[in-house]
Parts: structure tokens; C-alpha cells; sequence
């Protein structure tokens, strides 16, 4: 920019022309700021929700993952349709709606390893310890290498203190696993946590 001389006058038509250049040079930047503020906070809410939906997605897999893991007798499919639907609700934390579905699963098969298994987790979670050991010990007599059972009772042995015995089932964890598997990681680490 130039400066005038103090003799030179300013016509008001290039002060106008001056001050919209001046006013859309100050209005670039100040949109500039702002799109990149709003391009931040959309991304942020985007990645917030992707983060949601993928924990959302790894928990559900995980929850069947575990229920699936070592069962010997395929379920009928009105079994396996009750067991998605508890899994589902157990997501949701809903743990009575889901103990529901899953003693009607019982009705049609009281031998399912899953089923006993999701029964002792949804009852561990709601805290009726009693039942999860139950449900747990069924679901191991059924099928003594069901990874998921191994690892829920495991964590129920930390809740009821009893240490030593989620230590023997982290141990059959390692020899069914041998390259280690999600069970037997997830259980490591809860009973790291506990001590």
C-alpha cells in the first residue's frame, strides 16, 4: 500500500472502493476461521460417532464370540434366533429381559453350552452371584473347553474374591489357547486389575 501525499485528496468513490476491499479481505479470513472451526467439530463429531459405532460393533462381536466359543451341538434356529436376541439386550444392559429370552432358549434345549453361559453372565451382571455360578458350572459340565464360561466364571471368582480360582481358569485358558485367544486376555487383565 502506498501512502498519499498529504496534498493528494481521496474522491469518496475509491474510499468506498477501499473499504470493500478492505471489508472482504477481513471477511475471507474471518469465514476461513470459521469453516475451518466448523470442519473441525464435524470431524470431531464423525469420528466420535465411527468410535461409538465401532465399540458398539467389537462388543456385540465380542459378546458372541464368547457365547459361540466352544459349544459342541449346533442350536436349532429358534435357539440361535433367542441367543441373538439376549445378546442384544444384554448390549443394552437390559440383563432380566435378556435372562427371559434365554430361559425360553432352555425350554426348546436345557444341553446348550452358550445358553447357560450367557445365563451366568446377564446374572453376574444384574449381581445374583449365586445363579452366575450356577449357570457357569452348567455350562462347563455341558462342555468343560467352553472358552467363554471359563473366562465369565473367571471374572466371577474376582468378584467373590476367590483369586486363586480364576488363576486355575486363566490356566485352562492358556493350555485350550496355546497362541492365546480374547478370552484368555480379557481374564488376564481383569485379574491384573483386581490385584
Amino acid at each position: 500500500m502506498t501512502n498519499l501525499p498529504i496534498s493528494q485528496s481521496v474522491t469518496p468513490s475509491a474510499l468506498t472502493s477501499i473499504k470493500k476491499k478492505i471489508k472482504k479481505k477481513i471477511t475471507r479470513k474471518i469465514a476461513g476461521k470459521i469453516a475451518g472451526k466448523i470442519v473441525k467439530s464435524v470431524a470431531t463429531k464423525i469420528s466420535a460417532t465411527l468410535l461409538a459405532t465401532s465399540m458398539t460393533l467389537l462388543l456385540l462381536f465380542s459378546i458372541t464370540a464368547h457365547a459361540d466359543s466352544s459349544s459342541d451341538e449346533p442350536a436349532s434356529p429358534s435357539v440361535k434366533s433367542q441367543i441373538k436376541s439376549a445378546q442384544k439386550l444384554i448390549y443394552k444392559e437390559k440383563y432380566k429381559a435378556a435372562l427371559k429370552k434365554l430361559n425360553e432358549a432352555l425350554k426348546q434345549d436345557t444341553d446348550n453350552a452358550d445358553v447357560w453361559n450367557l445365563i451366568g453372565f446377564a446374572s453376574r451382571k444384574s449381581g445374583d452371584t449365586d445363579a452366575a455360578g450356577e449357570a457357569y458350572n452348567r455350562a462347563l459340565s455341558i462342555n468343560a473347553d467352553h472358552l467363554g464360561a471359563l473366562e465369565y466364571q473367571g471374572e466371577l471368582f474376582i468378584t467373590l474374591g476367590k483369586m486363586t480360582d480364576a488363576q486355575n481358569n486363566l490356566a485352562r485358558l492358556a493350555q485350550l489357547c496355546p497362541s492365546s485367544c480374547e478370552e484368555h486376555e480379557d481374564l488376564a487383565e481383569a485379574i491384573a486389575a483386581a490385584q
